[in-house]
């Protein structure tokens, strides 16, 4: 994933980072729209396959949120770990 390499990416500035962690944290919010509107639109055998395809997404989303927070950097760090408490709570 592009952002999350350029978000732990040791050369960039933190706050290139940090605002490169919030698209991927508001990345949350366009599968939820998808999954709405897919379970509304599409006949069922599709829906299926739609939502797992956007379940396939949120886990790299998660994945990747995941890698960056193991950066170097503490703000980084920590706002990576931000950014999955929000995707976690978001979808609770």
């Amino acid at each position: 994933m592009l952002r999350d390499s350029f978000a732990k990416s040791r050369v960039g500035q933190v706050d290139r980072s940090i605002i490169a962690l919030d698209l991927m944290a508001s990345y949350v919010n366009s599968l939820e729209k998808w999954s709405n509107n897919a379970k509304k639109t599409v006949k069922q055998q599709e829906v299926e396959k739609m939502l797992q395809d956007i379940g396939e997404m949120w886990f790299r989303l998660v994945q990747g949120l995941g890698k960056v927070s193991l950066d170097q950097r503490e703000e980084v760090r920590n706002h990576a770990l931000l950014c999955l408490q929000y995707i976690s709570l978001k979808n609770n």
